[in-house]
């Protein structure tokens, strides 16, 4: 009842609304095949297996199903998938700006839904597997545990900030309506 209200209230282009969820829905699914396409290819130096991860994706029942609903899966299924791809990215060149666009990139997948939570253990198993090979002094690691938890902090506050912010009083015309 109250979801039916805030869309269709008479002040507000329901359709329109929802319309605009939809394709960016859309979008989402669409992107979360790129990044899929572009993490297979470049793991696997050929097109072959990544237009079958591809398909894989696109032809998926739940992508089907739920890729064009204006809802929070989507978003996180695309923030969690760019999140680990950067993030394996990160294990392979570590550095402080690699850090960092990990970090902005699980703020992202943070703000799209707290499901993102996840990617904390998924990132200590790879740490810990990957430790042998990521060969750097103590404070190095140090100071890129601190860019990825800054940026990936400043990322979620300033979208969180942004919806939290009271929103300014109406004018005279928006109050005669």
């Amino acid at each position: 009842m109250l979801g039916k209200f805030l869309v269709y209230d008479g002040l507000n282009n329901g359709d329109a609304i929802l319309f605009a969820g939809r394709v960016m829905a859309i979008v989402m699914a669409l992107l979360t095949g790129v990044v899929i396409f572009f993490w297979v290819r470049r793991a696997t130096n050929r097109d072959g297996p990544a237009l079958v991860a591809l398909a894989l994706w696109a032809f998926n029942p739940n992508t089907l199903g739920y890729g064009h609903l204006a809802n929070t899966d989507i978003g996180v299924t695309l923030g969690m998938t760019l999140a680990i791809y950067i993030f394996g990215r990160f294990l392979e060149r570590p550095g402080l700006k690699p850090a960092a666009i990990c970090g902005a990139a699980t703020g992202v997948a943070m703000t799209m839904k707290f499901t993102a939570l996840i990617l904390g253990p998924i990132y200590v198993l790879a740490l810990v597997l990957a430790w042998k090979r990521v060969k750097r002094p103590v404070v190095d690691l140090c100071k890129m545990a601190g860019a990825f938890l800054l940026v990936g902090w400043v990322v979620t506050l300033i979208v969180f900030l942004k919806w939290a912010a009271p929103a300014p009083p109406p004018t005279l015309a928006e109050q005669s309506l």
